[in-house]
């Protein structure tokens, strides 16, 4: 079965310059040889019960409590307690499944070592994948903290929205 995780990407302020966005959540689901990337700005509510557990003893991303947006990010008109906006970004590699530590990048004009951030490993597992077109994903998700039906709907260029618990 094909893989996902959850990372929280801790971006610096100095490459916050060049990406407005800032911190934020990446939702990535294994496509073939590649991982399919969404970054979120805000966590549907069941996904911050599950993964940062509001007391429990397992949350990881230090410093980033529930229902908390980070820095920089962008109101989201969509949030409730099942949706949240979503961007489609490049795929990224598959290292990511099981990657956690500094991410940095080297810069084409003069070959100097781009900061960008790190990635923290939220949850990950498996899913299976029950509908898929240009304009939805629609899996299920049976990682340690996530689970159940995950829909990811185009909006229009680069806007999604990320639905839990959908029919």
């Amino acid at each position: 079965m094909p893989r996902f995780v959850l990372l929280w990407h801790a971006c610096p302020s100095s490459y916050g310059k060049s990406d407005p966005k800032g911190s934020h959540w990446d939702f990535l689901l294994e496509d073939g040889g590649a991982l399919a990337t969404w970054n979120l700005f805000e966590l549907p509510s069941a996904w911050n019960k599950s993964v940062l557990n509001e007391g429990a003893a397992k949350p990881k991303a230090a410093g980033i409590a529930a229902g908390q947006r980070p820095a920089g990010a962008r109101p989201d008109e969509l949030a409730n307690s099942r949706i949240v906006a979503a961007e489609k970004i490049q795929d990224h590699r598959l290292a990511y499944l099981d990657y956690e530590g500094p991410i940095t990048s080297e810069n084409p004009e003069n070959r100097a070592s781009v900061d960008k951030g790190s990635v923290e490993r939220i949850d990950g597992g498996e899913y299976r994948l029950l509908e898929r077109s240009e304009t939805l994903w629609r899996v299920e998700l049976a990682g340690e903290f996530l689970q159940g039906i995950v829909e990811l709907r185009f909006l229009q260029e680069g806007d999604w929205r990320l639905e839990v618990g959908s029919p």
